[in-house]
């Protein structure tokens, strides 16, 4: 689960351009936003196209990137303005150059403005998308009802596969390689698997990309929607004699658990990172997990926690939202009083910044898709598999913990008549790479690719399907 709760700015995308070509702008530029108790750490991306540049964002701590930006100009020598499409409104950046490898500025947004900063960065390679592929890929579009789905199909070049799968991504409204921060899982994912001899379909959330349709859908609606991919790719000739199975990470693996208790034509699942139990539980732990790793005292981890409960209440009752929102506005407000004068001076009026930060932070569990999980328990699917299944999980993983996850999965396989495997990556996080602490906010620091432990075992497992 990657957003739970976790919201300061809803950004969208958009486009650019830039009046000069120095060269300087271009490449990836590191820093942050300073925003009053709760820094914002970014990457902004710079590429010259002809004559304009440009522009991506990615923000860490918000599991966002790729933001495009607009409007990217040199409004006088020495300066630099860029803009993006922000949830309470256009952001606005105006830096100066203070040398060849630094900018700093001004960030503004709904009247506020906060300072911010960029370090030049050495020059980025995206290992991600590989180059010179020694197999087939095409685009396909699919039809379900009124929307469409869009992904890429990735086959073997020498003969018809034996085996394909459909990667499913986890919470959020994730593009087609479920990028991250820069990482591309789904891109490295179906690059691996096809040169094993797999197909691989990866495909566009709902609202993302090419794929139409409201992206916080609840899940049987999401499951539907693999379904009818499943349905699709076993009529098409080329796979008309292929096994294909679904490899879901996070909450995707809850979708691939439903969808094979429900459909016995599903050959095999492998689960990445997937919740055992309710979201409820699940955001409990991981708040409780990242809140410690970051080192916050437990007055405060359980103060959280209680707040955490009661905002469940409210969705479950459907009443009582407006004095949640109440409540966590009040502890904005307090928050950023305690900040010093010249911090506060940026905000123009301090309730209603803390009014709006607490409307941003409870969209999220308003959402259909929020609805539909909170108490839905995973493992009353996990019990009625009969099918090979492996599950993995992050040693270091703060958003679905290794145990009590493992554990709970592995006491619902045992009730049912699934031939199991369940593994622990050492030092892995959520997303699969060699961690350091496990916390949200160091995946986009890590690089882009998985731990050589997960490639092992996802590898053998699929190679001793035969055995």
């Amino acid at each position: 689960m990657r957003r739970s709760l976790i919201i300061v700015f809803c950004l969208m995308l958009a486009t650019s351009s830039f009046a000069q070509n120095n060269g300087i702008l271009q490449g990836d530029w590191r820093g942050n936003i300073e925003i009053p108790a709760q820094p914002l750490d970014i990457t902004v991306h710079f590429s010259h196209e002809d004559t304009a540049y440009t522009g991506t964002i990615d923000i860490p701590q918000q599991m966002a990137s790729g933001l495009s930006l607009q409007n990217i100009t040199s409004p006088k020598p020495d300066s630099v303005y860029f803009e993006l499409m922000a949830g309470p409104g256009l952001a606005q950046f105006h830096g100066n150059f203070q040398n060849d490898t630094t900018i700093t500025g001004r960030f503004l947004q709904n009247g506020m403005a906060f300072p911010f900063r960029l370090s030049k960065s050495a020059e980025h390679k995206d290992q991600s998308q590989p180059k010179n592929l020694p197999y087939r890929q095409e685009d396909l579009v699919i039809q379900r009802d009124s929307i469409v789905i869009a992904g890429t199909l990735t086959l073997p070049s020498d003969q018809p596969p034996r085996r394909a799968v459909i990667l499913i991504s986890g919470s959020g409204a994730q593009d087609r390689d479920e990028t991250m921060v820069g990482f591309k899982p789904f891109a490295r994912l179906a690059d691996s698997l096809t040169r094993l001899g797999m197909a691989v379909f990866r495909f566009d959330d709902r609202g993302v990309g090419q794929s139409t349709g409201q992206p916080d859908a609840e899940l049987s609606e999401l499951v539907k929607d693999v379904e009818t991919i499943h349905q699709t790719l076993k009529k098409s000739h080329r796979l008309s004699n292929t096994e294909i199975g679904l490899l879901g990470h996070s909450q995707g693996g809850i979708i691939a658990a439903k969808l094979a208790a429900q459909n016995p034509t599903i050959p095999f699942i492998i689960m990445m990172g997937s919740p055992a139990f309710p979201l409820s539980d699940i955001i409990i732990q991981q708040s409780e997990a990242i809140a410690s790793t970051a080192s916050q005292p437990d007055s405060t981890i359980q103060q959280n926690i209680n707040l955490q409960k009661r905002i469940f209440e409210a969705v479950r009752n459907d009443t009582g939202m407006s004095e949640v929102r109440h409540i966590i506005a009040q502890k904005i407000y307090k928050r950023v009083q305690q900040l010093p004068k010249s911090q506060q001076q940026q905000i123009s009026d301090l309730q209603v910044y803390a009014d709006n930060q607490a409307k941003q932070q409870l969209q999220a569990v308003t959402s259909p898709l929020f609805r539909s999980l909170i108490d839905y328990n995973p493992t009353q699917d996990l019990t009625q598999l009969d099918i090979p299944v492996l599950a993995i999980f992050g040693e270091k993983d703060l958003q679905v913990l290794p145990q009590p996850n493992s554990t709970q999965m592995r006491n619902a396989l045992k009730q049912g008549k699934a031939p199991f495997t369940i593994e622990i990556i050492p030092s892995a996080n959520h997303l699969f790479q060699k961690a350091k602490t496990g916390l949200p906010t160091e995946y986009g620091t890590l690089g882009e690719t998985f731990s050589d432990s997960f490639w092992q075992v996802i590898t053998e497992w699929i190679q001793n399907l035969d055995a």
